[in-house]
């Protein structure tokens, strides 16, 4: 397995770097991250950073799993990832150079990616849940949406957006709607304003 960069125009081969040789579904993608241009990829049990004009190894960390289809995502100095198969696990590390593991969570978000902005990380689990939201460099913490019957079976993904409002799904028996009430108003109401993220 390698990664390969191509010319645009001509399709000539500019350089070639080995991967480790397992399957892995996540695409590559390049990030201003930590002062630097870093093209991050995530699988084969690691996730790693290369020099895109040069193919060469920036930093790499055992980390995720071995199968992985989300694209590894950034916030000021960190990256993150999640994966997959055939464990399950979400991780920050520090895009310094060293590779660092700030924190890592049990949740599995295999086939979609998750969404670092403003300083959080949203994602939507394989249970189908919004399991994944907290402080980025301090972990993650289980959120109060649970999108499992709306969702099931479904890789959706999490992408920014203005202002959006969630609506929790266990209504009181016979009630067939929400009253009006405050976006921050939860409990009572069970209507959750979380700016910033949608499914």
């Amino acid at each position: 397995a390698y990664l390969v960069a191509l010319d645009h125009i001509s399709g000539a081969e500019q350089w070639r770097t080995p991967r480790p040789a397992n399957i892995t579904f996540s695409s590559p993608i390049v990030g201003r991250v930590s002062g630097r241009d870093q093209l991050l990829i995530s699988g084969s049990d690691q996730v790693s950073a290369y020099d895109p004009v040069t193919g060469q190894s920036i930093w790499s960390s055992p980390a995720t799993t071995k199968a992985t289809s989300g694209t590894a995502v950034w916030e000021g100095d960190l990256v993150l990832a999640s994966g997959g198969y055939p464990k399950a696990e979400t991780v920050c590390i520090r895009a310094d150079g060293s590779g660092s593991v700030v924190w890592r969570n049990p949740t599995r978000c295999y086939e979609q990616s998750i969404l670092a902005h403003n300083g959080h990380v949203y994602a939507v689990s394989d249970a189908g849940s919004d399991e994944v939201l907290g402080d980025v460099p301090g972990g993650v913490c289980r959120g109060p949406v649970h999108l499992s019957r709306v969702l099931a079976r479904e890789g959706a993904s999490a992408v920014p957006c203005e202002s959006p409002i969630g609506v929790h799904e266990y209504l009181a028996a016979g009630q067939s709607r929400i009253s009006h009430g405050s976006a921050d108003d939860e409990p009572p109401r069970r209507v959750n304003d979380e700016p910033s993220f949608a499914v």
